[in-house]
């Protein structure tokens, strides 16, 4: 049953909770009557469907009759204090652990220095104004509250972006070499599948790959892309019911295990045979092209590996 549970401080009256959805008459509950009074929302679904639309709809009931805020006055930092917050930072507090690995590219936020404010740019996400209401303490435009915190001291660095999330500044260099990095194994991925379209034809019909016979340095890098792209299919078809089909060993859960060992598996077979193929005839420009996607593929494997990716049991 979804319900909204009001919670009262200890020795006060009891909390109660309504029913979503109930049409049960009597006292309508306070808005937001004193210190110490709140309210839970319990929503009975795995996928979390709703839950944004009922968070917003309990906000506006405890607001409901009541003037809004007034916003906070900004005040005037001196421009080298608003440059020193500039730069790129990084989530070191996902709220998902298993997730991490994808931190360095999706949890990353790019801080820049206005004339009297800072903006605040999430990965293809559009840019947000920061208004100061101290030397450290931030907030959106249309927002009574603060939206981000910087540290300073030894902590300096370090900042807060929205409710709770922790960041830490990284040096620009290291953000584009990474972007860099998985764009370039990406594509080189994609090409396997590319370069698939003209031999995969051919050989079905009898022809000659250029009177080259070595075929494993196409057939074993196709592989590995086949099953990253698996891995990555198994993901995204999963999300409409994550903790139904990954929280426990199901055809998800255990095929997104079995993706990545075959990931990780073609992925060193690929290099090792294209590295024992220098003598065999193959067309130099092959070769070139073999050795750099299962180079690629190797060094994604070893990432996926470092953050316990690879042979994952989601529901351990």
């Amino acid at each position: 049953m979804d319900c909204i549970l009001r919670v009262t401080p200890a020795g006060a009256s009891p909390g109660s909770a309504i029913p979503v959805g109930s049409t049960a008459t009597g006292p309508r509950w306070p808005g937001a009557p004193g210190p110490g009074v709140g309210y839970v929302i319990m929503i009975n679904t795995s996928t979390g469907k709703g839950f944004k639309t009922l968070r917003q709809k309990v906000r506006e009931f405890l607001v409901e009759g009541q003037p809004p805020d007034p916003l906070p006055l900004p005040v005037d930092l001196e421009p080298a204090v608003l440059s020193s917050y500039a730069g790129y930072y990084q989530s070191i507090t996902p709220r998902v652990k298993r997730l991490r690995f994808l931190a360095p590219f999706s949890g990353m936020r790019r801080v820049e220095a206005g004339s009297q404010s800072l903006w605040l740019t999430p990965p293809g996400g559009e840019r947000t104004e920061l208004v100061p209401v101290s030397e450290q303490v931030f907030r959106r435009a249309e927002d009574p509250i603060s939206s981000a915190v910087f540290y300073g001291g030894e902590e300096a660095g370090e900042a807060i972006f929205g409710i709770g999330d922790e960041y830490r500044r990284v040096p620009a260099a290291l953000v584009w070499t990474r972007y860099g990095l998985a764009a370039a194994v990406l594509i080189l991925m994609a090409t396997t599948l590319l370069f698939a379209l003209v031999w995969v034809p051919r050989l079905l019909f009898g022809r000659r790959l250029g009177g080259q016979p070595f075929l494993s340095v196409r057939v074993i890098p196709l592989c590995c892309t086949l099953s990253f792209a698996a891995a990555i299919g198994i993901l995204a078809g999963g999300t409409d019911d994550p903790i139904g089909n990954f929280a426990k060993p199901t055809g998800w859960s255990v095929g997104l295990m079995v993706a990545t060992i075959l990931f990780a598996l073609t992925a060193l077979a690929g290099l090792c045979v294209t590295l024992i193929s220098k003598r065999a005839p193959i067309n130099r420009m092959v070769r070139i092209h073999s050795l750099l996607v299962t180079s690629g593929q190797v060094l994604l494997a070893l990432y996926l590996a470092y953050w316990g990716i690879i042979a994952v049991q989601t529901w351990t």
